[in-house]
């Protein structure tokens, strides 16, 4: 074994453009991702079970049926629901 000096030169380079890797993609697929939830009883159904503060609707009113008279009863039920600043879509 013999000790000796060696002098090294360093060439460093900045890169003038820094490209982040995160977008709008990559976090609508985390969140995607993240909201997929099998049940164990059930293989075949499959759910996306959204956090509450990303949910954009908290509520949807279906009818039953396609009759007047549903959409009347829809539409008082989607009425209460807001008045309750509950976030509603009716269909």
């Amino acid at each position: 074994w013999t000790k000796s000096k060696k002098k090294v030169q360093e060439m460093k380079f900045v890169p003038s453009v820094i490209e982040p890797s995160f977008g709008i993609g990559r976090i609508l697929y985390s969140l995607l991702e993240h909201s997929f939830y099998q049940r164990d009883a059930d293989e075949k159904r499959v759910v996306m079970r959204f956090n509450p503060q990303v949910a954009p609707y908290k509520a949807a009113v279906l009818p039953l049926s396609s009759s007047k008279e549903m959409y009347s009863v829809v539409d008082q039920i989607a009425a209460k629901l807001m008045q309750q600043d509950l976030s509603t879509r009716v269909d």
